[in-house]
């Protein structure tokens, strides 16, 4: 089945957002952390903010990409959000998300 699909192209879309780091409440200790790969609450917290902040901007290349496009998210209100953008413009998306429900009470 691999050799039935298309070869694999990567595209890298450097953006510009309106996102104010400094708007964080310590920014040199998120720098710090993320420089030392140790991420905490707040970094997390800030990556899913900047996530957000480019959901037009994806969804705007990807309804005009001209082909399938699958996009990764790491957080899941950015997977919704660009979700969202794209089946508002008539698009068929499919959502595949890697969080699992822990279920309780079984016996």
């Amino acid at each position: 089945m691999l050799k039935e699909l298309p070869a694999k192209i990567q595209t890298v879309l450097p953006v510009r957002v309106q996102f104010d780091l400094n708007s964080l409440s310590n920014i040199a200790q998120i720098r710090n952390m993320i420089e030392k790969n140790k991420p905490d609450a707040e970094v997390s917290s800030a990556r899913q903010q900047l996530g957000l902040a480019k959901v037009d901007i994806a969804a705007e290349w990807i309804l005009n990409a001209g082909c399938k496009v699958v996009a990764f998210c790491w957080h899941r209100s950015v997977v919704e959000g660009l979700a969202d953008q794209l089946s508002g413009n008539g698009h068929n998306v499919g959502v595949v998300l890697g969080a699992a429900q822990i279920k309780t009470g079984l016996a």
